[in-house]
């Protein structure tokens, strides 16, 4: 069998007790899900939260899971698990994968945990135990009347209600087969794939490198060469080269690197020709000029005065065909966000615009979405539509570096 999931994600087990869901959560899911890049310092975050662990731990003892005394603690554990939830999913722990270990029989439970879910912008799986097999329910062979209720309950109730949810995923286990009865080993037919690793692999800088991050450009090259060479780079028939202690440095370009300079050309050109020394961030413009050069945007329910004024790269870049393939080889290396995992440094994030903090250093659409735009009322006060900022803003956070707002005056936020 195989499970596909993706980052950022909630796994809710289900089924009735003892059927083998801490089992199955411990030595076939949780070893699947951790994963290691060690050229980034990254790990995947895999949090593990049973009901059961919880009531023992405020119990002070490893009472068995059916007492009545672990029972009578249920009001206490239940409100530590949905903290504990809500805090690994809250930025900057941003756990990658929450299991979580109950019946999951109670709807109001299961609605609860979709709540934080939504809140803090997680995927939402369920894995079922709904064996085929009746028999495989009682193999432990105590609690048969309680299990027989929690069978009755899963396949009258639960699995009619799960559809309610919108879960990106129910995964079924239809047999007691995950563990082999003879060497207590994970069943290898259980495979878990995560969908997007290498996508989310590929937004995390390396950790051998120390970054300059530049806001946007805007086809400003001549200033872009200024500011290289006062941090000690050479620039010479348009090719950057560096002293030997500059040669640990990168450059992070926060996107807009196209469009209104008068530049279009240089830009591209320089920034092909120096690609090795770049990370580039997709802004919003990138997005946009790819798109309508690509004929993936309906050019006619455009307003032309808009694209004239705003987007002055795409005439050029519809009538040079070699410098469009140029542009498009860049764009394609571009990321809609940067992170840079803090092991001996301040950790950062960064991203073309503004955003909250429950979309940064995430690879679903939405997500990637509202970390490469912004949209500002230009009759409204700047402050108040960026208050967001300071109200999430916590002094030993990762730094959350963007571009993308263009104001008259510096801001300044007052605590």
């Amino acid at each position: 069998m195989q499970i596909k999931t993706k980052m950022h994600t909630i796994i809710m087990l289900i089924g009735p007790t003892e059927c083998g869901k801490s089992t199955f959560a411990n030595k076939v899911l949780i070893p699947q899900l951790i994963k290691e890049d060690q050229e980034k310092g990254f790990r995947t975050n895999v949090q593990y939260i049973s009901s059961d662990e919880i009531r023992q731990d405020i119990l002070g003892f490893e009472y068995h899971k059916h007492g009545k005394i672990m029972l009578e603690s249920s009001e206490q554990a239940f409100h530590l698990l949905f903290e504990k939830l809500k805090a690994v999913t809250s930025f900057p722990i941003n756990a990658e994968f929450v299991i979580i270990d109950t019946t999951g029989l109670s709807e109001e439970f299961r609605n609860q945990v979709a709540s934080i879910a939504k809140q803090n912008n997680y995927h939402l799986e369920a894995i079922v135990f709904d064996y085929k097999n009746r028999e495989d329910f009682y193999s432990v062979g105590s609690s048969k009347r309680l299990i027989t209720q929690h069978i009755t309950r899963l396949k009258r109730e639960v699995l009619k209600q799960l559809s309610a949810l919108n879960l990106a995923n129910i995964h079924k286990i239809r047999e007691k087969n995950f563990m082999d009865p003879m060497t207590h080993q994970p069943n290898p037919e259980y495979e878990v794939v995560i969908e997007n690793m290498e996508e989310y692999l590929a937004h995390l800088l390396p950790q051998g490198y120390k970054y300059i991050v530049v806001g946007d450009v805007h086809e400003q090259v001549e200033e872009l060469q200024y500011l290289l060479r006062a941090y000690g780079f050479t620039i010479e028939n348009q090719i950057i080269s560096a002293p030997e202690e500059m040669q640990d440095y990168r450059i992070v370009l926060v996107g807009d690197w196209i469009d209104k300079g008068k530049g279009t050309r240089e830009i591209i050109q320089f920034l092909h020709r120096n690609k090795a020394w770049f990370y580039l961030v997709k802004g919003n413009h990138e997005n946009f000029v790819q798109k309508y050069v690509t004929g993936q945007i309906d050019v006619k329910s455009m307003d032309q005065e808009l694209v004239k004024n705003y987007f002055d790269s795409i005439p050029l870049l519809e009538k040079d065909e070699e410098l469009r393939q140029t542009f498009l080889e860049l764009v394609g290396l571009t990321k809609d966000f940067y992170r840079f995992v803090g092991l001996h440094s301040t950790s950062f994030y960064v991203t073309h615009a503004p955003c909250k903090n429950k979309y940064v250093g995430k690879i679903d659409r939405n997500s990637l979405k509202k970390q490469r735009r912004f949209s500002l009322d230009r009759t409204k006060s700047f402050e108040e539509q960026l208050a967001f900022l300071e109200k999430e803003a916590v002094g030993n956070h990762p730094f959350h570096l963007f571009g993308h707002v263009a104001v008259k005056e510096k801001m300044t936020f007052e605590k």
